[in-house]
């Protein structure tokens, strides 16, 4: 598995809160890691257009942590509306 930093603007607290649970669920579910991906994929249309996608932008990454029932399990939702709050004055 590989794991690359978040990005350097995010809560550092929070990614790597989310990112252990979503280990210890994984785990817990028995689920299996997809397979690695060994191509250039700034070349390989054809393989970047078969993954998903991650959130462009902090907006488009905010829509997707309000509607995530598995951030909501982890962060407290007081933490949440304080990280949207934050985000969108800034």
């Amino acid at each position: 598995m590989e794991l690359r930093s978040p990005d350097c603007m995010c809560n550092p607290y929070i990614a790597f809160a989310l990112v252990i649970h979503a280990g210890i669920q994984g785990i817990k579910e028995k689920k299996t890691l997809p397979n690695p991906v060994d191509e250039n994929l700034f070349e390989s249309c054809d393989i970047r257009n078969s993954l998903k996608m991650l959130p462009q932008n902090l907006y488009e990454a905010i829509e997707v942590m309000k509607k995530s029932e598995f951030v909501k399990n982890i962060v407290p939702e007081k933490t949440i509306l304080k990280f949207v709050e934050h985000a969108i004055k800034s």
